[in-house]
């Protein structure tokens, strides 16, 4: 993830009074890709497909694809499938539930690709 958003991210959450000290470092972690804290478990790192993130959402799958191709959501490409972190999802649902509406004018997150 980009240093920018990761800087965007840090500054909606940290204004937060509902997130913890301790899970905003271990968002922080996930957005920069480092290892995981210890007290993190193997499930921050599970990939979801989009069908997945799409039950978690409870949103289409082809809503799920459009935040993907606006890079509103990160997620990585394995061959021609996209996956998304489920620790990634985490930190896209909680930026939805910030009240600040400006939030959403942040520059995209961003995708990787993964051979």
């Amino acid at each position: 993830m980009k240093p920018e958003s990761v800087r965007i991210i840090e500054t909606v959450l940290a204004n937060d009074p509902t997130v913890s000290q301790e899970e905003l470092d271990g968002i922080l972690d996930a957005c920069r890709g480092e290892s995981p804290r210890k007290g993190r478990g193997a499930e921050d790192l599970q990939m979801l497909s989009t069908k997945e993130v799409a039950s978690i959402l409870k949103v289409s799958e082809k809503t799920v694809k459009r935040l993907l191709s606006q890079n509103n959501l990160p997620s990585l490409k394995i061959g021609k499938l996209r996956r998304v972190r489920f620790c990634d999802l985490q930190v896209f649902i909680q930026i939805l539930e910030t009240p600040n509406k400006s939030r959403l004018d942040c520059t995209p997150m961003g995708n990787r690709h993964v051979a």
